[in-house]
């Protein structure tokens, strides 16, 4: 009897803030390192995207 693996995977989600008011950073880019798995910032400074094993959060930004 054959049988399906099911790959199991895990949201990843957080707010970024400005580490000198704490004021949300829209427009950052979170990267799961070593994957493609990519946000963005939303408004608020959050983001949420989905991946298949934990792993290191890269976060770049362009600012003023």
């Amino acid at each position: 009897m054959p049988s399906a693996l099911m790959a199991q995977t895990m949201k990843i989600q957080g707010t970024v803030v400005d580490d000198s008011d704490g004021e949300p950073l829209p427009g950052v880019t979170v990267t799961l390192e070593g994957t493609n798995k990519a946000t963005v910032t939303d408004f608020d400074g959050q983001y949420v995207f989905t991946a298949d094993k934990p792993g290191t959060l890269v976060f770049s930004f362009v600012g003023m």
